[in-house]
């Protein structure tokens, strides 16, 4: 595993969920089925259906965002970075509102 590209998509998720957070902000590690399992949940108000399908696209931002220095590349790049470790980057919100992000990388090295 390339521990600096694994850091830069825990680095973006995280500020993301500090950015959308009301209050708080969970982080869980773990490994499963041969994969770092990397989950981060926060209280804020969650992704709608436009961002569930399209937050991970290039140049996307979210539409209520105050904030419009970002350019939109952060989950997108976190998702290729994902990708290439033989993982991905899931969104989704928590039952009691808020937003879910997990990133997955595989534990498996390929030594061809």
């Amino acid at each position: 595993m390339d521990e600096e590209i694994i850091l830069r998509v825990i680095e973006n998720i995280v500020s993301n969920a500090f950015r959308y957070a009301k209050k708080h902000v969970y982080i869980k590690c773990s490994v499963a089925q041969n994969l770092f399992v990397f989950e981060v949940t926060d209280d804020g108000k969650g992704f709608d259906r436009e961002d569930l399908k399209l937050a991970t696209e290039p140049f996307y931002k979210d539409k209520s965002a105050s904030n419009s220095n970002h350019l939109g590349l952060g989950l997108n790049i976190s998702k290729i970075l994902c990708q290439k470790h033989d993982g991905s980057l899931i969104l989704s919100n928590e039952i009691n509102g808020g937003a879910k992000v997990t990133a997955t990388f595989s534990l498996i090295v390929d030594k061809k």
